[in-house]
């Protein structure tokens, strides 16, 4: 983020990510080489991704209640 602060209601964040989602869509669709299987592909890949990390998270965060409850 630059210096400057930025604060968003829940509309304009909305839109921001929006703004974000319109320019990846851009760049897939603008791109010679990129076919439709890759731009669906990729978003498969990062949703698994993200899902993953979480999934490691929540292992985590489980066995640190499963601890505490044990005192």
């Amino acid at each position: 983020m630059t210096d400057t602060i930025k604060f968003y209601t829940q509309d304009t964040w909305r839109q921001h990510c929006k703004g974000l989602l319109s320019d990846i869509i851009a760049d897939y669709l603008n791109d010679d080489k990129m076919t439709p299987k890759d731009f669906v592909d990729d978003i498969k890949e990062e949703l698994d991704s993200w899902m993953e990390y979480h999934k490691e998270q929540y292992v985590k965060a489980s066995s640190i209640q499963d601890k505490l409850q044990q005192l």
